[in-house]
């Protein structure tokens, strides 16, 4: 049988090391997305749309989740 305490104190660690990493994971979605709206102020529309074509074909990243990095940013 587990020691109650030892639960307890499993759970608080978890819950701790959960919530550092979601709140590191969620700045650097905002993060993202205030780069991807910054280079499309800064970069030519054509320019704009390769980045986005490298990114989903090197990285992965689809039309989609490009576009709701940026919305997130404008609105964290």
């Amino acid at each position: 049988m587990t020691n109650t305490t030892t639960v307890s104190e499993d759970i608080t660690t978890f819950a701790q090391q959960i919530t550092m990493t979601w709140r590191k994971a969620a700045a650097a979605i905002v993060e993202t997305g205030q780069k991807l709206l910054e280079a499309r102020q800064r970069l030519s529309t054509s320019e704009f749309l390769e980045l986005k074509e490298y990114l989903r074909e090197n990285e992965g990243i689809s039309e989609s989740t490009l576009s709701k990095l940026q919305a997130i940013a404008r609105h964290p």
